[in-house]
Order: structure tokens, then sequence, then C-alpha cells
């Protein structure tokens, strides 16, 4: 039996109230709700979609920087830290938004031995060559769940007194966020867990970055962003082409979560109602009697208050 899995990042189960495909494989298919946070690490979708990919929870490392590198292939040695690095907008001391990338060259002497990557958007990744040394010393805050807080209170913190004051400095001096510090690292490969092929479609680099780690096939896209305006068409067509080959089809779509990061509820909800409409009904009605569908979410995000939020999401299973 072969499974393409549909995860709609950052979906609630009162999100579906008017979609009538998803709807409908409650009613023909099998239901259930998972929680798929492991106890005592963060919800994100790092942990949950490893969770869900049957990673062992020894083995979900603490950060996504690494695996957003690996994304977008750039190099990483095994003693470099990564963080996530956010361009942001700031008044009197407010962190307001995460705002879209401009062009940061790193000027002073102290930042000779740090690399700064866009990704896109407001998106970067920061390299400290040598600074693995640092990473258990190390507490950040993610930017975007933070909106509206006073920055001196979400400022980084390092037992290191100079790589504190460099993080900071970031932040003041070049309205750079840095979070979500991690290192090199190895993920079981899904072929090494389940003993079966597995392909990946997305354009999220934390899910690319996972999809490669685990060695799993990502195609290349066209027309696909990680935000509401992707192509969905291609994604599903895509999801069905690969499932004749592999045992196993991750589908991520992710512009619901960017959606209520801003607090736009409207656009999250239509988003999802446009999955509905043109790729899970696509998916209904062309794979075979040979392949399970399985429609889900990695996490709740609420657009009230922006973040991620702990809770049980629906899975319906056609």
């Amino acid at each position: 039996m072969k499974t393409i899995l549909v995860i709609i990042d950052g979906a609630e189960p009162a999100d579906y109230k008017y979609c009538e495909n998803i709807n409908k494989i409650k009613e023909i298919g099998s239901f259930r709700t998972v929680n798929n946070t492991p106890e005592g690490m963060e919800t994100n979708s790092l942990t949950c979609i490893l969770n869900i990919l049957g990673v062992p929870y020894s083995a979900i490392p603490k950060g996504r920087a690494y695996l957003e590198a690996l994304a977008i292939n750039e190099e990483i040695d095994e003693n470099d830290l990564i963080f996530r690095c956010n361009n942001i907008k700031m008044k009197n001391d407010i962190l307001l938004s995460c705002v879209e990338h401009k062009n940061t060259i790193l000027q002073e002497d102290e930042f000779r031995d740090i690399r700064l990557i866009n990704i896109g958007s407001y998106k970067n990744l920061l390299i400290i060559k040598e600074g693995r040394k640092y990473y258990d010393s190390i507490s950040t805050f993610p930017p975007h769940e933070n909106l509206g807080k006073i920055l001196s209170y979400i400022l980084p913190k390092c037992t290191d007194k100079k790589i504190e004051s460099i993080l900071n400095k970031l932040i003041y001096n070049y309205n750079l966020y840095p979070w979500g510090q991690s290192v090199k690292d190895m993920i079981p490969s899904f072929y090494q867990l389940h003993n079966k092929k597995g392909a990946v479609v997305c354009k999220t680099e934390i899910v690319e970055g996972i999809a490669k780690d685990m060695n799993m096939y990502v195609p290349i896209l066209n027309s696909a962003t990680a935000d509401v305006d992707t192509d969905l068409i291609e994604k599903a067509e895509k999801a069905l082409e690969l499932s004749k080959e592999y045992d196993f089809v991750l589908l991520h779509i992710n512009g619901a979560d960017e959606s209520a990061h801003r607090k736009n509820e409207d656009q999250k909800i239509n988003f999802i109602n446009k999955i509905d409409k043109e790729v899970i009904s696509y998916l209904m009605k062309t794979i075979d009697a040979n392949t399970s569908l399985i429609v889900t979410s990695d996490h709740g995000t609420s657009a009230k208050s922006g973040n991620h939020i702990n809770v049980e999401v629906n899975y319906y299973i056609l």
C-alpha cells in the first residue's frame, strides 16, 4: 500500500469547517486526532514533522537552521554554529514585524568569521565559523512569536558575553534577529526507519532540509512557493506523479501557517478552502485503490495570537 500524506501547515481542527472534500473523507474513510508535539519539546514544524515521519525523539534536532542550510546546499562545517536570522522592524525598543530582505553587509571586524545568507523574503541564515562550542550556552526567542514585545526582554543570551554582544549588535545595528540555533546533525534516513522509498513535495526550507537529511527525493517545482501564492495544482500533480514510483509521498503546504503568523484569519481560512478544492478534490479523484490519502496538520497556528499552539490536530484517512 502506498501513501500520499498532505500536511496543511498550521491548520487547526476548526479551520476545516467549510472544506467539503476533507469532510467527505471523514464520512467515507476514517478519522482521528493526534498531538504531534513530542513531550517536552517545542511545538514547531521541525519537531512535529519529524515526529510524524517516525523519527525517534532522541534523534530530533533542537534547532532548524542547519536543515535550512542543507535545503539551499550551503556547506556547513562540523564546528560551525548556524542561526535562523530574520530581518525585523522595530521602534522604541518594540519588535514590530519581520520585513522583506535588504542587502546587509556586516562590516565590523568582529563579524569577520560570520556569513549571512538570505534564503528568501525576511529569512536569512547566520553562520558563525567555529561557533559550535557556544551551542549549549545560547538561548534565543522566535521573533515571529514575540511581535509587540519589548526587545530588551527577548534578546539572545549566552554565557560567553562576547558572542552575546555580537548577537545583540546584529539586532540593534542591523535589524537582524538571530534565533533557532543549531549545528550539523544527522537524522536517520526514511528508508532506514521504514524500509520504504520516500519523496517530499515542498517549497519550505525546513521541510526540504528534513527531506534531504533523511535521503528522501525532493523534486524541482517551477511555480510553487512557501506561501499563499503557491501553485497548488503543480504540487498536487507532482505528488500524484511521484506516488507511482515512491512508497510514500509527503505533500507539504505552508501558506496557512504564514497567514496565521500574520494574524490574517480570513486569508488562512480561504487558503485552506482553496487547498480543499484544488488539491484534496484532485487527489481523491485520481489516486488508485493501492494508495492511501491522509490529510492532516503538523500543529495548529493561531491567527489570533500569531503563535504555534500545542493541540491535537485532525487526521483524515482515505
